[in-house]
Parts: structure tokens; sequence; C-alpha cells
């Protein structure tokens, strides 16, 4: 959490249980959330905090044979729900991913009615934009995690919808404007699954995150491959098999970038038929193992027994999570030093004003770097409405005219003379 401490999501009965605790693991509350409309509930890792302290938290779910999805948010200092919102049948969107963005509204990766889609959500559960990613016209394929690029996302889509057989990944470029961009076709052939008892909803890939020089890390159940930039395969580590049931097996559950700079990879290792143990392993940025160590053992493989890891950002600790034939247990570790910083993001390149705007009025932009390349200004639908090139007032000012636009929000998006993009809202009243 923003200021501190740790929440823990997990399925009781027709219900979630959450527990949101301290620093060092002590229980602030506890919360039981009953779905009474629906006849089964499954907790995932989709849950993400805004700056306002509100969480949004993604479950899927039945009604009878019907599949379902549900979204609640909720208060974080006092576990209070806020709102829920409930979709049962054939066009219930199938969540993949979630992340928070810092205009204070939600990103999501869904399936919805047998398409891909990268989805804009207000924080009051208001869907304000729709992405489609296919993988290739007439083959919509599979949306499955996303990570965070420079003025945008990159959606990773798989060519295949099946569980059993594997796809190639395709990185698609949403930027923050809904509008679709570069592609790359990875070498990553990865199975369409779901995995552990839908607690990671990625749909084959568990972990897809940025790391530092603009590189990602992919983690699926038995390999983890580090891409460049444009998702050229850098190394892969395939030392992991995908079901950890026999002695000595072992699977990938997540990827983290520890405060080191390094990798830390949380596995189940097989001891036996049904007996198995999660361990974490270190690997440094170029794939070379550090170290492992187990924390957990003789876990029932036959129960949906699981383990998720945060890193904290300011003390580098570790906080491991597990379930454990129907019961949740905690560890703190001493993990990393802290020596490298999160890998930057897209910051806000330039200010607006003013904005809101009316008829009458020109869009003042300050930017800090040279605007030389194009802009482009679109609704909430991705739809371009315009595009060319600000018009250049004084250093660093610029001036851009939204006359004839319908009253509305829009998002503009501008390239300085670093190739650099970012998009920033404008309000035309």
């Amino acid at each position: 959490m923003r200021n501190g401490g740790y929440l823990l999501s997990g399925t009781e009965s027709s219900g979630l249980f959450l527990v949101r605790t301290k620093d060092q693991g002590d229980t602030i509350w506890t919360k039981k959330l009953r779905m009474k409309q629906l006849t089964s509930v499954k907790a995932t890792d989709l849950l993400r905090e805004d700056e306002q302290g509100h969480l949004l938290l993604v479950g899927t779910g039945k009604l009878d044979a019907a599949p379902a999805t549900f979204l609640v948010s909720l208060n974080q200092a006092t576990g209070d729900t806020l709102w829920t919102r409930t979709l049962t049948g054939p066009t219930a969107p199938d969540y993949t991913d979630l992340a928070w963005t810092s205009t204070n509204d939600y990103v999501l990766t869904a399936n919805i009615e047998g398409r891909p889609y990268l989805v804009r959500m207000s924080a009051a559960g208001q869907i304000t934009q729709q992405t489609p990613v296919d993988y290739a016209p007439g083959q919509p394929g599979g949306v499955t995690r996303m990570a965070r690029g420079t003025g945008g996302y990159w959606v990773a889509v798989n060519s295949s919808t099946s569980s059993t057989d594997s796809g190639t990944i395709k990185m698609v470029f949403v930027s923050d404007a809904g509008v679709r961009g570069t592609e790359y076709l990875t070498s990553l052939r990865i199975p369409y699954g779901n995995s552990i008892y839908g607690l990671l909803p990625g749909r084959g890939i568990r972990s897809f995150l940025p790391v530092e020089d603009g590189n990602f890390l992919v983690v699926d159940s038995g390999a983890a491959t580090k891409l460049s930039p444009t998702f050229t395969t850098l190394w892969t580590r395939k030392d992991f098999k995908a079901s950890p049931s026999s002695p000595g097996a072992r699977a990938l559950l997540q990827g983290v970038r520890t405060t080191s700079g390094n990798y830390v990879f949380i596995t189940i290792s097989g001891q036996g038929s049904h007996s198995v143990e999660v361990d974490l392993l270190w690997v440094l940025p170029d794939g070379t193992p550090l170290r492992s160590g187990s924390y957990f053992s003789g876990l029932d493989l036959g129960n949906p027994d699981k383990a998720l890891m945060q890193v904290n950002p300011v003390t580098g600790q570790f906080a491991l999570a597990t379930s454990i034939g129907g019961d949740y247990e905690m560890v703190g570790l001493s993990g990393d030093a802290v020596l490298a910083a999160a890998p930057a993001t897209a910051a806000a390149a330039a200010q607006l004003y003013p904005n809101p705007l009316t008829e009458a009025e020109r869009l003042t932009i300050i930017a800090s770097v040279p605007l030389t390349g194009p802009y482009l200004l679109a609704d909430m639908q991705g739809r371009t409405v315009r595009s060319g090139r600000v018009q250049l007032t004084a250093p660093g000012r610029y001036a851009l005219s939204l006359s004839g636009l319908t009253a509305g929000l829009y998002q503009l998006q501008l390239t300085d003379s670093q190739g650099q993009r970012t998009t920033l809202r404008v309000v035309k009243q």
C-alpha cells in the first residue's frame, strides 16, 4: 500500500477474504465480501491502489454454469466497499491485467466477446475508452498482460486462445490516447491458459514488467525471458518445468525487480507426487543465477496453494504470502539493498493552460523540451479528431486552437525533439 503495509486477498466460501496489514504483518482489519448473486468466486492478483487511498479489485466467478466477472472498489484505510460491478454470461469481460494511471483512472486488458481490448475505466467504474488489439486482421487472438511504456502501454497478445497449443506473442503499443501504434513480433511461444486456480489471470504470462535500459522481463510457468526495447530476445532461462508435480521440477509463479536492480523469481518446486515447496531464485540482470532459498515446504499440490511477493520500494524488504490448505501465511524477508530506482515511466513533459478552456481560448503548452514532432488529438473513444504540429509562440511555449470541437474530454499526444511522446488530458467547455 502507498502508506505502508499490505493487502492480502483470497477466497473464502462464496466470497472474498481480505486482510489489511502493517509493514510487519500485524493485522489492521479483515473483511469478508459476499457476492450474493454468484454461486462461486475466485480472487485474482488484479488489485491496484490509487492516490486517494481507494483500491480496485477484480475477481472471477460463476452464476450457476455461466461465467462471471466482478469489480470491487474499497477504502484501503477501513475496508469499506465504495462500489461493486458484476457481469455474467458470455458478455462478461475476461480481465487479464490491471494498472492505475497518473490521471486517477485505471487501464485494463480484457477479452470481450471474443476480441482483445485495452480498456480505460474511471475511478467510479465507468468504461471511458476501448481500443481493439487484435493479433492480426481476421485473427483476434487473446490478450494477456501489459507493461507501461513511454506515453502508453505495451500489450502482449497471443495468436492462440488454446490452453494446450502454444501461440506466438505479439507486442502492440497503445498510446494513452487509446491509439494503436507500433507492433513487434516476439520469439515467445506460450499456451493461452489460465494458471494457479485463477489467481493469475494473465492467460499464460505471469509477469510482464519494464526493467532497466528500456528492456522488459516476461515470465511464464516454464521460462523467464528478457527482451530488448524492440522485443528481441536478450536471454531466456528455461530451467523451469511447467508442472511442479515431480521431484526436482520447478514452475515459475512470478518475477519481480528488486531495489538492487536484480530479479527474483518465485517458484514452486516438486518434492514428491503431491508435495511442493515455494522457493525464491535471485538472478542478475544478465541472467546469471545468484542464489536461491526455500521458505515454505510441504504444500499439498492438490489444494489451491499459491504464492506472490511484493517488494517495498523504500526499504527493499520482501513480503512473501502463500496459502496452505486454506490458511494464509506471510513472511517478511530482509530483501535487497536499495541501490536501483524503479525504471522510469512517462512523465508529464508539458503543462497546459487554461484547462478547461472555452471555444474562444487557445491552449498554451509549456514544454521543457522542444516539441518538434507532430501532435495527435483524440476523443475518449480513441478516434483521432485533429493532428499536425503545434505553433511555437515563444521559447518553450506553444499554442493550439481547439475551436470547432464539441465540448468534452480529449487526449493530446505531444512528441518532443527526442522522439519521446507524452499524453495529457484536455477539457473543452
